[in-house]
């Protein structure tokens, strides 16, 4: 699943992939990742077989020591409730509690020689209105990649650092396409995280496609409520995007990979479809999938 990335200016990419250049002033060369790391959609809301005993190995790659997490707003529609609205339990909610709560005090243990992984931030809630070229019904993960890169070069998008990531939500009805593969259906995908760069400077980001009834990610995604979904599918990919953030640019099983599993993936994947819940520093109790513990040797919450 590892595949080579290369480097193009923007406006050359975006015309590749049928981008429209008019009215786009983002000259950036972007180095645009291919490995991104999928949550696959389940038949049943159950636990995915483990291909052996699990355990994370650090591989040299960069963590997210202290995330600011930037939920984006993927063009107009309707989204789901609790995406977009400012009722509560919202997703704004859900990243502002979770990233400072014992969700994220353990993950210490994936501390790195260089890195220290702390407590987060909810940075914003940025809708944005992309080119026509990359809104239409299917959106592919090049359309994606391309589309934040625009939005941060016109400032409507905060620039990334070290710890920005950005969480792209979509509306009702749109199909994310990635590497040959579907958001929503069976042999697809529920969600996912990835990596590219921007002008040198690496981007990280999730996308997260509609959990809504009638999407299909409400099916194998999850067993809750839509909100519970989306909030453990969020989880998720929050928690792979700071443990093993280069994964997007990865060709190889090495370096810029951080903790990852050779047999079971990243620290999402080895406990995929295992819900609980958490308080977070806003008193508020949310939904979040479990992840590995190398230490426990078990998936967990919280210790």
């Amino acid at each position: 699943m590892l595949k080579a990335v290369r480097v193009v200016p923007l406006a050359l990419f975006l015309a590749a992939c049928g981008g429209d250049l008019e009215g786009d002033e983002d000259t950036a060369d972007i180095e645009y990742g291919t490995a991104v790391h999928k949550l696959p959609w389940r038949d049943e809301a159950a636990p995915a077989p483990q291909a052996s005993t699990p355990h994370l190995q650090y591989f040299g790659g960069k963590v997210l020591s202290s995330v600011k997490v930037v939920q984006v707003l993927y063009g107009a529609g309707t989204y789901s409730g609790g995406v977009s609205g400012s009722s509560s339990p919202n997703l704004a909610q859900f990243y502002t509690g979770v990233t400072k709560s014992a969700y994220f005090d353990w993950l210490t243990e994936y501390n790195t020689p260089a890195q220290h992984i702390g407590r987060g931030s909810f940075l914003k809630r940025v809708s944005i209105t992309p080119a026509t070229s990359r809104d239409k019904a299917t959106i592919s993960d090049a359309n994606i990649q391309a589309e934040i890169s625009s939005q941060i070069g016109k400032g409507i998008l905060p620039a990334p650092d070290a710890n920005t990531l950005y969480m792209v939500d979509f509306p009702k009805g749109k199909t994310i396409t990635q590497g040959g593969t579907r958001s929503c259906v069976a042999g697809g995908f529920c969600a996912y995280h990835g990596t590219f760069k921007r002008n040198s400077t690496e981007v990280f980001y999730g996308v997260l496609p509609d959990m809504s009834a009638g999407s299909g990610c409400d099916r194998g995604c999850g067993s809750g409520t839509p909100f519970a979904n989306q909030s453990s599918v969020a989880s998720h990919e929050m928690i792979e995007a700071v443990t093993d953030a280069e994964v997007g640019l990865a060709t190889v099983l090495g370096k810029p990979l951080a903790w990852y599993d050779p047999n079971n993936g990243e620290i999402g994947d080895i406990c995929n479809g295992q819900q609980g819940t958490v308080t977070g520093g806003d008193g508020k109790t949310y939904t979040v999938q479990k992840e590995w513990s190398n230490s426990a040797n078990a998936c967990i919450v919280h210790k």
